[in-house]
This record gives structure tokens, sequence and C-alpha cells, in this order.
């Protein structure tokens, strides 16, 4: 889903010097993210913003830095940054990230946690730097030719100085049409590149590439006998992970009736019992909407409700609540998403019941919503999609 806040970055790598017009134009361009603009120029390279409320660039060292997204574990960097917690109380996550980014560099993509795209300039080295935080991360993409380097939260940014025709990659459209989505780098348009969560762009005058701040290969165990404490460890993981999310007052969770989000939710539950003042965990579960006929996939669960029951019946700080979407739609939201994103969205039938139980988790008071996507990209996932990769590729020994 597309966020409430955009930024943008044009690095002019031929010496020239970018004009307040053209800080003007790409302002303007992000628009539809918010109504706050913030911009910093500097010669050849300027910084742009739009967010929903005013969040002014973070001052980094040899220049601004703009942040989009929140960090998560925040008492961890503070701590590794020698910030006494009433200091990094009152930071907001950018500035505490440009904190990070002045002493570490580079570095600090790897060592910061949270959901975040970020844009650094660097005068002295004439140097722009952007990245996508480890796991999953608002999007950013970007053009870089011999004469200009342009980087923004969506190809209208990348666009919007003209001199880039808008044309899009038929064969990148024809493959979402038939459910093959190939390379995740590949954008709708010719010519403009995704950068995916844990990676970052460094471009210079002279060169421009693409690496890897943080490999998740490197955090993951060779497969082997289990310790006897390996299971109290990985709960503590999942409930300092958890703990370092919840950092807007109480949280709900988007709850089903898997692994994933249960795990998720009982994690909140033990760090929420921690504060004698938490109140419930309030608890969103979409299901079948009025005379549903019975029928599901082969194998699958459409009414999960039964099993969340169960979980609720077993933890009373657990407010489960059930929405079935009975008479709602998708149709007015589907042009304002598909206009911010630029893309055709994916899942867009489970997107009418998400957004609706996102709305009601808004109107309860809740500013953060935990979910359990995180396991469909470790162990729930099933891996069928690799069939279609590998075919797309046209690896068939493989396949």
């Amino acid at each position: 889903m597309p966020h409430s806040s955009a930024l943008a970055a044009v690095f002019l790598r031929d010496g020239g010097t970018v004009s307040r017009e053209q800080v003007n134009t790409l302002s303007a361009a992000l628009h539809p993210f918010g109504v706050h603009a913030d911009a910093w120029r500097d010669g050849p390279a300027a910084l742009v913003s739009r967010t929903a409320d005013p969040r002014p660039a973070a001052a980094g060292e040899g220049g601004p830095l703009l942040f989009d997204g929140f960090l998560s574990r925040r008492g961890e960097l503070a701590a590794a940054l020698g910030l006494a917690p009433g200091e990094a109380d009152r930071l907001p996550d950018g500035a505490l990230f440009a904190r990070a980014w002045t002493r570490w560099g580079a570095d600090a993509a790897a060592r910061a946690d949270g959901e975040f795209a970020f844009a650094a300039w660097d005068g002295p080295a004439r140097t722009l730097v952007a990245g996508c935080s480890p796991w999953t991360a608002p999007p950013l993409c970007f053009h870089v030719n011999g004469r200009r380097a342009v980087v923004a939260s969506a190809p209208r940014g990348v666009f919007a100085l003209g001199d880039l025709p808008r044309r899009l990659d038929d064969e990148r459209l024809s493959n979402c049409l038939v459910g093959f989505h190939g390379d995740p780098r590949r954008t709708f348009y010719r010519d403009v590149r995704n950068l995916l969560p844990g990676e970052m762009l460094t471009v210079t005058p002279e060169t421009h590439g693409v690496r890897r701040c943080r490999d998740p290969a490197a955090h993951v165990r060779p497969a082997g006998p289990l310790p006897a404490d390996h299971v109290e460890e990985t709960r503590d993981l999942l409930r300092r992970a958890v703990r370092g999310a919840l950092r807007a007052g109480d949280p709900a969770v988007l709850l089903s009736g898997g692994l994933d989000s249960a795990a998720v939710a009982l994690a909140a539950l033990d760090v929420l019992a921690e504060s004698p003042s938490a109140a419930a965990l309030l608890s969103f579960t979409s299901h079948p909407e009025p005379g549903w006929d019975g029928r599901a996939p082969a194998r699958g669960l459409a009414d999960e409700r039964p099993l969340v029951r169960e979980l609720a019946a077993r933890h009373p700080a657990l407010a489960a609540r059930f929405v079935d979407a009975a008479g709602l739609g998708f149709d007015h939201l589907l042009e304002p998403t598909i206009a911010l994103a630029e893309a055709p969205p994916r899942n867009v039938t489970n997107l009418v019941w998400i957004h609706e139980c996102l709305r009601l988790a808004r109107a309860a008071g809740r500013r953060a919503v935990l979910t359990g996507e995180g396991g469909n990209l470790s162990f729930s996932r099933p891996g069928h999609e690799r069939l279609a990769e590998l075919l797309g590729a046209g690896r068939l020994r493989a396949l």
C-alpha cells in the first residue's frame, strides 16, 4: 500500500547546478503524498520530501538526509550511539538515523531496524546514497545515466524533470497479467529500477552501483540439532522485535488462524503484560460474508474465527473483533492506489478487509498495527512461486 510520505533526490553528475525550478518540479510531482514540503539544494544535488505532517530533513555529516518510514528497537540503536535515554526519546526517527549515519556512514543502514527508505547527500565527497531497510521497506526507484541520477519514492518523481520518456515495459506488464512477477527490480517502466529491501545505491560523478547493506543469509544459522535453549532464544528474539515496534501507544494486530500472526500476538501479550496500564490487545480477523456457501480452496481455511476464538479464550487480554467486509468495496480506493504507486496493486481482493481493519484500528485509537506478514517470507513460505521464476528464466532442467 502507498505510504503517506515520499522523497526524491537528483544529482547532476555532469557538474551542472540544480535550479530552483527543478526542485519545485520534483516537489510538485510528489504532492499527492503530502501537503508539507521540504527541500534542500546544494550545487549539483537536491533532496525533496513530501509528508502528511511536517518532518524537516535531518542533518547528517556533510549534508542533509531524508528519511521515510520508522525505526524499531530504537533503544538498542541509541545505546550503540552512546545517547542517554532522555536524549534519544526527544529525537524523531529521522534525526536518530541521521546520528547513526554521521557515526557509521553507510553501515548505519545495516545497524538500524525498522521499515524505512532514505537518501543522503555528501557534499564534500560529491556522492548521493539512497537505500532501503533490510527486510521490508517503503518503495524507492531510480534512474542513472551519464548526466544525472534521480531517486524517488514513485516513478512520477523519476520522470518529473521531463528528459526521460515515460515508456511502459510491455514484458513486465504482460508477465504481471498472468501472475508472473519475475525480477522484483523491474518496474512497469523502461529504464526505471526498484531498490529492493536491504539494497543501497551509491552514485558519484564517475561511478554508480547497487549493493546489499545487510545480507539476510549472514544471520541464518546452519540447520542441525537444536540446542535445548533454542525455543526460548527464539521467543526472546520475537519479544524484542515486537517490543521495538510498540512505541505509539496501545497496539492492534491483524490476526489470522495461522501460526505467523498468532506468534506475534502472543509475543505482544507478553510485552504488554509488563505494563500494568496497558489496554487489551485488540485483534481484527476477516471472515466470509453472510450467505457464504461454504466453499473453500483445497487444504485452505476460509473461516478462521474458530481458531481465533480458541486463542482469545485462552488469553483474556486478547480482545478479538471480526470483520466480514459485507457491502464494502475497493473501487473508491483502487484508482488513488494505482495513481500513487503507478503499479497495479497485488492481492487486491484482500485489500478490502485490510483497509477496513486499519480503519477500525484507527477509530479505536490504535496507532500501531502488528501483522504476521514476516512469516510469509520465512517459515510459512511454500516456495511455489519459484516454479514460475524458473520457467520464466528458461531453466527447464532445474524446473
